[in-house]
């Protein structure tokens, strides 16, 4: 599976990625990877619960921010090409937004 997206950086900016995720990888693993690849992150742990808060733009302008679930896999947590998504801990995002 591969899709662009954009992703918020650690220093608060908006890059463009390109995810190539195997079949089996989760959105936890794919959380992690993109927390370790990003050179503003340099030397800080990815939280033990990493996970992906998506904007689903792909859906327009309005539609909902939520918390993709950490075990999903990839391919079947709705996320899509053009949505944006951050990385954040679940703990703190079950907080914050609803899921599916």
């Amino acid at each position: 599976m591969s899709l662009r997206l954009s992703v918020t950086t650690g220093e608060g900016s908006i890059a463009a990625v390109s995810v190539t995720a195997a079949p089996e990888a989760t959105v936890g693993d794919v959380a992690e990877h993109l927390f370790r690849a990003d050179p503003s992150r340099e030397g800080t742990l990815a939280p033990v619960d990493a996970t992906l808060m998506v904007t689903p733009l792909s859906q327009g302008a309005d539609a909902p921010t939520r918390v993709a679930p950490r075990d999903a896999a990839m391919a079947a947590a709705g996320i899509r090409a053009g949505d944006h998504v951050d990385v954040v801990a679940a703990h703190v995002a079950a907080r914050v937004a609803p899921s599916p």
